[in-house]
């Protein structure tokens, strides 16, 4: 347990008391210590659906994330509904956007593209952003992502392009994902490098 900040961002008593009986329920069902195994947890309490755990792909290692957040890298999200639910400061995407064409997390994720060299990216609502972060991490490449987009409509794709990037990254696949997993995730992260 992690004393100075509760228990998975859990503080007060009667909220650490329902994070451990989570956890203890998530244990029964995923045993164990190492990083992937807790992420896969934490994905179970987030959404209340142990077979989540069965969509939750890892390509390379999670340290990796944990390593550049400790490091000070950046997080970079997709919305501000996903920036809410952190643990860790954090900037999104959409804020940064101009109206046009292209949808605004898009136009915010260019307009700040340089920034994603380094960073810790994650993305839990916006397909469109899985897919132009795909395009521009060959110039600009992100230390660690987190995609999840969840949807019908190119959200199986585009995690599929984020896992044949040459960046350890934590996706969904299929149609499911959201904001409660990417955040889970990165809250995960976000805790252990902060241990």
């Amino acid at each position: 347990m992690r004393e100075n900040r509760g228990f998975m961002g859990a503080k007060t008593l009667q909220a650490v008391e329902i994070a451990k009986k989570s956890d203890e329920i998530a244990r029964n069902i995923i045993p164990g210590d190492d990083i992937r195994l807790e992420i896969l947890r934490r994905c179970i309490i987030a959404t209340g659906d142990p077979s989540v755990k069965n969509i939750i792909a890892f390509r390379g290692e999670p340290e990796e994330g944990v390593k550049a957040i400790k490091n000070g890298a950046e997080i970079i999200v997709d919305v501000r509904m996903l920036r809410a639910g952190l643990r860790k400061e954090a900037i999104a995407m959409v804020e940064f956007a101009e109206d046009g064409i292209e949808t605004r997390v898009v136009s915010g994720l260019k307009k700040i593209k340089e920034r994603v060299e380094g960073s810790v990216v994650g993305i839990g609502n916006a397909p469109s952003a899985a897919i132009t972060l795909s395009e521009i991490a060959g110039e600009f490449t992100p230390a660690f992502i987190v995609a999840t987009p969840v949807g019908f409509v190119n959200a199986v794709e585009s995690k599929e392009m984020i896992r044949k990037l040459d960046v350890p990254s934590v996706t969904t696949t299929g149609t499911r994902g959201g904001s409660t997993i990417c955040a889970a995730i990165l809250n995960c992260l976000i805790d252990h490098a902060m241990e």
